[in-house]
């Protein structure tokens, strides 16, 4: 190891590294940048729930200007507000080359699973509504079986409270196994990886109410009072057109979503 303190510095600091609220390396530079991005995030959603609404939020800024890091301060002061919040790193839990609306409508329903599925064991209701979007996706990804059935054997070998799928969220429910087994498929080298996409895009708006299900039942039993807040993090990571295709062209789809969605990148530009 070099004596050289700068060198020392620099070996310590990765710029691609998300500091978490409590790292000591963290400089506080809110009297320089202006009002926090916390405060104006907790500020949007707090507005849109006294219209009984919920915010689509972009954070956008330059590639390492420190937006992740701002979003991990955001979500302690979002929490602490009585919100519920699920976070994921889009680019880590998905092909980090191309995603598409589909990709980000299930990465929500993995979230969902990840946080919320072992409730089914518990509250009928909620078992329900998983096991009537499971039914859903079993019959559009039907002609896909065999890809499926060997990403869950070879790709990520997820059981049903098992270990992290391959989107590195934890399976709870076969809906979660069969959601992380497509974007298995989707990371794959072969036709299929377009052709399944293909398939669920013809769908768009029946996958957001198949989302919107699992989260009306979520919320009335497990978090009853509170708003629910999914932050979609690392989106910058993508190419502008890849990130115009699935988040700009589906903007209002989006804005059907039934909870507050945050969502980091530097190209985008939607409320």
């Amino acid at each position: 190891m070099s004596d050289d303190p700068i060198l020392r510095a620099l070996a310590k600091c990765n710029p691609n590294e998300a500091l978490k609220p409590t790292d000591e390396r963290f400089v506080d530079l809110d009297d320089l940048r202006g009002t926090p991005l916390r405060k104006v995030l907790v500020k949007l959603l707090l507005a849109s729930d006294s219209v009984e609404n919920y915010a689509k939020v972009a954070v956008v800024g330059h590639r390492g200007s420190g937006k992740s890091t701002e979003l991990n301060r955001a979500s302690v002061d979002i929490q602490a507000r009585g919100y519920e919040t699920l976070w994921a790193s889009v680019n880590e839990n998905l092909d980090p080359r191309e995603i598409s609306f589909s990709d980000i409508v299930r990465l929500m329903v993995l979230l969902l699973d990840d946080r919320f599925g072992q409730e089914t064991h518990n509250h009928p209701p909620i078992k329900q509504a998983f096991d009537n979007v499971l039914d859903w996706f079993k019959e559009v990804s039907k002609t896909f079986t065999k890809e499926i059935d060997s990403a869950k054997e070879l790709g990520m070998k997820a059981r049903i409270g098992g270990p992290a799928s391959a989107s590195g969220l934890l399976v709870k429910t076969e809906l979660g196994e069969l959601s992380a087994a497509i974007s298995v498929v989707r990371r794959s080298e072969g036709k299929e990886r377009t052709e399944i996409r293909e398939t669920f895009e013809r769908y768009n708006n029946q996958l957001v109410d198949n989302l919107n299900s699992l989260i009306r039942a979520i919320t009335e039993i497990c978090c009853p009072g509170k708003s629910l807040v999914i932050i979609l993090d690392n989106v910058d990571k993508y190419e502008p057109k890849v990130v115009n295709d699935a988040f700009l062209r589906n903007s209002e789809l989006l804005r059907e979503v039934d909870c507050h969605l945050a969502i980091y990148d530097s190209v985008l530009a939607f409320v």
